[in-house]
Protein backbone atom coordinates (compact mmCIF):
# COMPACT_ATOMS: atom_id res chain seq x y z
CA UNK A 1 0.00 0.00 0.00
CA UNK A 2 2.71 2.36 0.74
CA UNK A 3 4.12 1.84 -2.74
CA UNK A 4 0.75 2.56 -4.36
CA UNK A 5 0.25 5.67 -2.27
CA UNK A 6 3.70 6.94 -3.18
CA UNK A 7 2.99 6.41 -6.86
CA UNK A 8 -0.26 8.38 -6.50
CA UNK A 9 1.65 11.27 -4.99
CA UNK A 10 4.20 11.30 -7.82
CA UNK A 11 1.53 11.28 -10.54
CA UNK A 12 -1.17 13.24 -8.69
CA UNK A 13 -2.44 16.66 -9.64
CA UNK A 14 -2.12 18.12 -6.17
CA UNK A 15 1.67 18.16 -6.11
CA UNK A 16 3.50 21.49 -6.60
CA UNK A 17 6.22 21.70 -9.25
CA UNK A 18 9.79 22.05 -8.06
CA UNK A 19 10.98 25.68 -7.72
CA UNK A 20 12.43 27.21 -10.90
CA UNK A 21 16.09 27.97 -11.22
CA UNK A 22 17.02 31.59 -12.01
CA UNK A 23 17.77 30.64 -15.64
CA UNK A 24 14.39 28.92 -16.03
CA UNK A 25 12.63 31.86 -14.41
CA UNK A 26 14.39 34.32 -16.78
CA UNK A 27 13.48 32.15 -19.79
CA UNK A 28 9.84 31.96 -18.65
CA UNK A 29 9.69 35.75 -18.11
CA UNK A 30 11.16 36.37 -21.57
CA UNK A 31 8.63 33.97 -23.16
CA UNK A 32 5.74 35.65 -21.32
CA UNK A 33 7.01 39.09 -22.39
CA UNK A 34 7.17 37.98 -26.06
CA UNK A 35 3.66 36.56 -25.85
CA UNK A 36 2.41 39.79 -24.28
CA UNK A 37 4.04 41.95 -26.99
CA UNK A 38 2.57 39.69 -29.68
CA UNK A 39 -0.85 40.09 -28.07
CA UNK A 40 -0.46 43.90 -27.96
CA UNK A 41 0.54 43.97 -31.66
CA UNK A 42 -2.51 41.87 -32.48
CA UNK A 43 -4.76 44.32 -30.64
CA UNK A 44 -3.19 47.27 -32.48
CA UNK A 45 -3.72 45.51 -35.80
CA UNK A 46 -7.34 44.76 -34.94
CA UNK A 47 -7.90 48.41 -34.07
CA UNK A 48 -6.49 49.54 -37.41
CA UNK A 49 -8.55 47.03 -39.40
CA UNK A 50 -11.92 48.84 -39.21
CA UNK A 51 -10.61 51.70 -41.33
CA UNK A 52 -9.60 49.15 -43.96
CA UNK A 53 -12.97 47.39 -43.90
CA UNK A 54 -15.60 48.31 -46.42
CA UNK A 55 -18.77 50.06 -45.35
CA UNK A 56 -20.74 47.71 -47.55
CA UNK A 57 -21.38 44.35 -45.92
CA UNK A 58 -19.81 41.48 -47.80
CA UNK A 59 -17.76 43.66 -50.13
CA UNK A 60 -14.75 42.01 -51.66
CA UNK A 61 -11.07 42.87 -51.51
CA UNK A 62 -11.38 45.48 -54.25
CA UNK A 63 -13.11 47.95 -51.94
CA UNK A 64 -10.46 47.45 -49.28
CA UNK A 65 -7.75 47.98 -51.89
CA UNK A 66 -9.37 51.20 -53.11
CA UNK A 67 -9.74 52.44 -49.54
CA UNK A 68 -6.10 51.62 -48.81
CA UNK A 69 -4.94 53.38 -51.98
CA UNK A 70 -7.03 56.45 -51.12
CA UNK A 71 -5.57 56.54 -47.61
CA UNK A 72 -2.05 56.20 -48.97
CA UNK A 73 -2.69 59.08 -51.38
CA UNK A 74 -4.04 61.22 -48.56
CA UNK A 75 -1.04 60.40 -46.37
CA UNK A 76 1.31 61.24 -49.23
CA UNK A 77 -0.55 64.52 -49.82
CA UNK A 78 -0.27 65.37 -46.12
CA UNK A 79 3.46 64.59 -46.20
CA UNK A 80 3.91 66.89 -49.20
CA UNK A 81 1.94 69.64 -47.46
CA UNK A 82 4.03 69.29 -44.29
CA UNK A 83 7.25 69.32 -46.33
CA UNK A 84 6.10 72.40 -48.25
CA UNK A 85 5.15 74.17 -45.02
CA UNK A 86 8.52 73.31 -43.49
CA UNK A 87 10.34 74.55 -46.61
CA UNK A 88 8.32 77.78 -46.58
CA UNK A 89 9.07 78.33 -42.90
CA UNK A 90 12.77 77.69 -43.49
CA UNK A 91 12.81 80.06 -46.45
CA UNK A 92 11.02 82.73 -44.41
CA UNK A 93 13.56 82.30 -41.62
CA UNK A 94 16.44 82.59 -44.11
CA UNK A 95 14.83 85.72 -45.56
CA UNK A 96 14.51 87.29 -42.11
CA UNK A 97 18.11 86.44 -41.27
CA UNK A 98 19.24 87.97 -44.57
CA UNK A 99 17.20 91.14 -43.95
CA UNK A 100 18.71 91.41 -40.47
CA UNK A 101 22.22 91.08 -41.92
CA UNK A 102 21.41 93.72 -44.55
CA UNK A 103 20.09 96.08 -41.85
CA UNK A 104 23.22 95.60 -39.74
CA UNK A 105 25.46 96.15 -42.75
CA UNK A 106 23.58 99.29 -43.79
CA UNK A 107 23.77 100.60 -40.23
CA UNK A 108 27.51 99.98 -40.06
CA UNK A 109 28.02 101.62 -43.46
CA UNK A 110 25.93 104.62 -42.44
CA UNK A 111 28.01 105.02 -39.28
CA UNK A 112 31.20 104.88 -41.33
CA UNK A 113 29.81 107.39 -43.83
CA UNK A 114 28.75 109.74 -41.04
CA UNK A 115 32.17 109.45 -39.40
CA UNK A 116 33.86 110.18 -42.72
CA UNK A 117 31.61 113.19 -43.37
CA UNK A 118 32.18 114.50 -39.83
CA UNK A 119 35.93 114.05 -40.25
CA UNK A 120 35.86 115.93 -43.57
CA UNK A 121 33.80 118.72 -42.04
CA UNK A 122 36.24 119.06 -39.14
CA UNK A 123 39.15 119.08 -41.55
CA UNK A 124 37.41 121.68 -43.69
CA UNK A 125 36.76 123.84 -40.62
CA UNK A 126 40.40 123.52 -39.52
CA UNK A 127 41.57 124.54 -42.98
CA UNK A 128 39.17 127.50 -43.00
CA UNK A 129 40.38 128.52 -39.54
CA UNK A 130 43.99 128.34 -40.73
CA UNK A 131 43.13 130.42 -43.77
CA UNK A 132 41.30 132.96 -41.62
CA UNK A 133 44.22 132.96 -39.19
CA UNK A 134 46.59 133.82 -42.03
CA UNK A 135 44.29 136.45 -43.46
CA UNK A 136 43.21 138.01 -40.17
CA UNK A 137 46.62 139.27 -38.91
CA UNK A 138 47.24 141.09 -42.18
CA UNK A 139 43.83 142.68 -42.40
CA UNK A 140 43.12 142.74 -38.67
CA UNK A 141 43.20 146.53 -38.51
CA UNK A 142 41.13 146.82 -41.67
CA UNK A 143 38.47 144.50 -40.32
CA UNK A 144 38.23 146.51 -37.10
CA UNK A 145 37.85 149.74 -39.07
CA UNK A 146 35.24 148.21 -41.33
CA UNK A 147 33.41 146.73 -38.35
CA UNK A 148 33.30 150.11 -36.59
CA UNK A 149 32.27 151.93 -39.75
CA UNK A 150 29.52 149.40 -40.43
CA UNK A 151 28.35 149.74 -36.83
CA UNK A 152 28.24 153.54 -37.12
CA UNK A 153 26.44 153.29 -40.43
CA UNK A 154 23.82 151.02 -38.96
CA UNK A 155 23.35 153.32 -35.98
CA UNK A 156 23.02 156.33 -38.26
CA UNK A 157 20.44 154.52 -40.36
CA UNK A 158 18.45 153.83 -37.21
CA UNK A 159 18.71 157.43 -36.16
CA UNK A 160 17.64 158.52 -39.66
CA UNK A 161 14.55 156.39 -39.30
CA UNK A 162 13.78 158.06 -36.00
CA UNK A 163 14.11 161.55 -37.51
CA UNK A 164 11.64 160.78 -40.28
CA UNK A 165 8.94 160.02 -37.81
Amino acid sequence: MSSSSSSVNNHGTNTTPPPLTPEERAARDARLQREHESYIRGIATMRSLPRLRSTIAGAGGKTNTNTRIAEEREELRQQHLRAAAAAAAEQQQRRQMHEEKVRKLESAQAKRRNRRVAKKMKKKQRIEEKLRGRLDPVSDADSEDSASSSASASSSSHSDGDKDE
